[in-house]
């Protein structure tokens, strides 16, 4: 093969391989700009929604401990009124429509499913936006502790309560009670109020710890019997109100604590700690 044949042939291959790295190129330029026009094609299609919820901005895994909370958010069509409707109870119009808000929406302990929606004074068409919340309540009182849980019926019965009370700017702190329940839970005779003060006289070793105390004690059987005289009723009817008795040997007395959170309306909900019970003995 001559010198001039091989020139031919190697002009030829870089030839061929240039062909082809362009047809490469351009079969690449070519998908990149097909898939440009794609996207630009469906960001023209995307339409923002009509309802949107700004304000909070939960998940559905979110959860929160407050009994209320407010929404907000904006609106991109010619929409009428907003409402909203929570699956759990309660329903209303929101204030504004383009930037609409409502002040508070009341939750149940649980999953709360809020809706959002208005129509479309246009199309008629109604949209929709929603948020779920899970409500878990704080609770309030803890579990109610007697010391000692046994008491000896004819001798001096001095006992301490004590409960730790979750901090709430609604509780009623000169109004914690505890009282002696009959066996349904409803109370039979109030023993004394809990502080949270320090008082040593009511219990309390520590001020504002959240565990608030009461020093009480239940009438002996003689002092009971002495009580008849003077309030002129019969030794039943004075057991059932505060005495100890030889029929109350081998029972158990029944003790809760009563707190009160004060409601929008100014009135007050009980609220109530389970039942401590006090083993009644006789030496």
């Amino acid at each position: 093969m001559t010198p001039k044949n091989k020139k031919n042939i190697l002009l030829q291959t870089l030839l061929i391989l240039m062909l082809s790295m362009g047809m490469l190129l351009q079969g690449c330029g070519g998908k990149e700009e097909e898939t440009q026009s794609q996207q630009t094609v469906k960001e023209e299609e995307r339409e923002l929604p009509a309802i949107v919820i700004t304000e909070p901005r939960f998940t559905e895994l979110d959860k929160t401990t407050s009994s209320t909370i407010s929404l907000a958010g904006l609106t991109v069509k010619n929409l009428e009124s907003i409402q909203w409707k929570n699956n759990r109870g309660g329903s209303g119009i929101a204030n504004g429509t383009i930037n609409w808000r409502v002040p508070e929406v009341t939750l149940q302990p649980g999953e709360n499913t809020i809706t959002i929606s208005a129509r479309d004074l246009d199309t008629g068409e109604v949209y929709t936006a929603q948020l779920k919340i899970t409500y878990e309540p704080v609770k309030l009182l803890g579990n109610l502790i007697i010391k000692p849980d046994t008491i000896y019926i004819d001798e001096k019965n001095e006992m301490v309560a004590q409960i730790s009370i979750t901090p709430n700017p609604k509780l009623n702190k000169n109004k914690v009670e505890i009282y002696r329940t009959y066996k349904d839970g409803k109370n039979m005779y109030l023993l004394g109020l809990l502080t949270d003060n320090g008082d040593l006289k009511n219990g309390d070793q520590v001020a504002n710890d959240n565990i608030w105390s009461c020093k009480f004690g239940l009438a002996r059987g003689k002092e009971a019997r002495e009580g008849l005289k003077r309030v002129g009723q019969t030794a039943d009817e004075l057991s059932q109100l505060w005495g100890l008795f030889d029929k109350d040997v081998g029972t158990q007395i029944s003790l809760r604590v009563d707190a009160y959170l004060l409601e929008k309306d100014g009135s007050f909900a009980t609220v109530y700690s389970n039942i401590a019970s006090v083993h009644v003995q006789k030496r």
